[in-house]
């Protein structure tokens, strides 16, 4: 109040002294004592709508977009430690679908649609009922829209499909998503170096591609890779990030300037067989990790040579894996 006395002595000096205030002061003397008034309303409306929200209870679920929905449930304070479940409905006469909710400050459960059929004009009706005393109570009770809250399974089958170094192609599939949703997806791949202590990089992928080629890596570098899928944001479909593909992808990259040293070490094997001039066979290991198998078959007087040749690369933590 002491701000505004200094206004108004401010503004009556301003004025000559004479005691006759104009009329945008008293509006302002009025307006203050008005605000005076409200201020108590507000903080009553605060503390009223901060109640309501700690009053109730909040239901987030997430559609994989095939049959699956999964709920966690955060029900309000001092609320009933009993048992709790959720019921799923939708409007076209399907029966309802039930799941025991586990937990206990926050609950959540699994519930399998199969036989719904979702599409994207329906809507789910979730019932939250307690069991308290003799009998089972709703206590909360919400609608969704299920292609507008969409969370899709992590991608299936990540994998380094093949090796033609420098490049390192990575594959991958998605075993459950809805048929509505072909080209409508967008991928990450995260990769790192694991020896060095790097960084994550992440890689977007705005087509709805199931395939990357990675290059230019480290040499002799063991990497490790995740993926992980979305739906475009669009008029009828709204999504969040799957979670990353687990468990991650690892590979390590050949050593510096292999690529030639391989190519000189079949040679190599080739013409110690041929020498030999009867049929034969060995196990060899390369300066870089490349193991060979090699049978060789030459017949007296003929100029047909058969030759077998097959290669393994092994890597760290991977099974050895065929490369030509």
């Amino acid at each position: 109040m002491a701000a505004i006395e200094d206004f108004v002595h401010l503004q009556n000096s301003h004025h000559g002294g004479n005691g006759h205030f104009p009329n945008n002061t008293l509006l302002f003397k009025s307006l203050v004592m008005e605000t005076r008034l409200l201020i108590p309303l507000y903080i009553i409306s605060f503390f009223q709508a901060s109640g309501a929200r700690q009053n109730s209870s909040v239901l987030d679920c997430l559609y994989d977009s095939f049959e699956t929905v999964i709920c966690t449930w955060i029900p309000v304070k001092n609320a009933t430690k009993g048992q709790c479940q959720l019921t799923a409905s939708v409007e076209y006469g399907k029966p309802p679908t039930t799941c025991q909710m586990n937990g206990t400050s926050i609950r959540s459960c699994k519930l399998i649609l199969e036989d719904y059929s979702l599409t994207i004009v329906d809507t789910i009706f979730f019932v939250v009922s307690c069991y308290t005393g003799e009998k089972w109570t709703e206590i909360h009770n919400q609608t969704m829209k299920p292609f507008q809250n969409i969370q899709l399974q992590p991608p299936c089958n990540f994998q380094l499909a093949n090796a033609h170094k420098p490049s390192y192609n990575l594959t991958w599939t998605l075993c459950v998503v809805s048929h509505y949703l072909h080209e409508k997806l967008e991928y990450e791949i995260r990769y790192r170096a694991t020896s060095h202590g790097e960084n994550d990089t992440i890689l977007p992928i705005i087509q709805d591609q199931k395939w990357l080629v990675l290059e230019n890596l480290s040499p002799d570098t063991v990497f490790e890779a995740a993926i992980r899928v979305k739906v475009k944001q669009m008029k009828f479909y709204n999504s969040v990030w799957s979670r990353w593909s687990m468990p991650p992808l690892r590979w390590r990259t050949d050593p510096k300037g292999c690529k030639k040293s391989h190519e000189e070490f079949l040679i190599s094997i080739l013409f110690q067989e041929l020498l030999g001039q009867q049929a034969t066979s060995g196990i060899y290991k390369s300066k870089c990790d490349i193991m060979v198998m090699c049978w060789v078959r030459i017949e007296l007087g003929k100029t047909q040579v058969q030759v077998f040749l097959q290669t393994w690369k092994f890597t760290e933590n991977i099974e050895p894996e065929s490369i030509s």
